[in-house]
């Protein structure tokens, strides 16, 4: 088997001529392809078969072999960044040319399941999303290392994430304020986080629409909600990809920094009635 993927490979060109010499010619060819077989690691081979990439200096955007051993079931390593911060495909093949799965904010964190050669001369990465359970592959020249200084800086940064109770809250209030269809709601994900912004012992919630066409290159629509008499009241119509915590307050309430298309940031305050840019 081996010898027939390596014919496909390295076609021998076999000059068939009259007489004796011609089944000599054959056979030394035949010698000299067990020969190469015999000196490429089975491994080699095998890899080969099946497309795992390997970093070369042909291929763009591959992943260092040992760094995504180490960091390939480790979230928190690899994150989603394209150098600009603009939103990023999740693609159903590794492919441009095959269907988007979702529109995803830069610097999402991932965790990596695989990694294969495109037809295109770059690594294309099988990933899953940290924060909500969907998966699709996005080129390698997309992914980058989550840096030590980033690490120290994400408790800053409000983590999103799918699961919470919460999440009704924002898709309740998405489904009235736009009126979406049900095929279209069937690709959206609404990860949420509980945080007391007011300091009142009461968590806020905040929260994302995400996935399919719910998010352009500024980024995705976000909510943020205050539970008043007993019911959640939205405080907050915001838009961007990420969003973190500012280390000063406006009017009782922590200020919120937004972070959307091509990085730019933007403060976002409490006016007394709801959250507004900062002017």
């Amino acid at each position: 088997m081996q010898m027939f993927r390596y014919l496909r490979r390295f076609p021998l060109l076999v000059v068939m001529s009259s007489g004796a010499s011609a089944p000599r010619t054959v056979s030394a060819a035949i010698a000299l392809l067990f020969s190469i077989c015999s000196i490429v690691p089975e491994g080699a081979l095998a890899q080969s078969a099946i497309g795992i990439a390997t970093p070369t200096n042909k291929q763009k955007g591959c992943l260092d072999n040992r760094s995504l051993k180490l960091g390939i079931n480790s979230p928190g390593t690899y994150m989603l960044f394209d150098g600009s911060d603009d939103s990023i495909n999740l693609r159903s093949k590794p492919s441009v040319q095959s269907s988007v799965q979702g529109v995803v904010a830069s610097r999402t964190p991932v965790v990596i399941k695989q990694q294969v050669s495109g037809k295109d001369g770059y690594c294309w990465l099988e990933v899953q999303l940290t924060t909500y359970d969907v998966t699709g592959w996005v080129r390698g020249d997309l992914i980058s290392i989550v840096s030590a200084k980033s690490r120290q800086s994400k408790s800053t940064t409000i983590e999103l994430r799918t699961g919470s109770p919460y999440e009704s809250i924002v898709a309740n209030y998405y489904r009235s304020d736009f009126q979406p269809s049900e095929e279209h709601l069937k690709n959206t994900f609404y990860p949420t986080a509980a945080i007391d912004l007011n300091g009142d012992g009461i968590d806020e919630v905040i929260g994302q629409v995400t996935g399919g066409s719910n998010c352009g290159t500024a980024g995705c629509i976000i909510y943020v909600f205050e539970k008043k008499k007993g019911k959640w009241q939205p405080i907050g119509d915001l838009f961007g990809n990420t969003i973190a915590l500012g280390s000063s307050t406006t009017k009782g309430y922590r200020d919120l920094l937004i972070y959307g298309w091509k990085g730019r940031q933007a403060l976002v305050q409490f006016d007394g009635k709801q959250y507004s840019l900062a002017r």
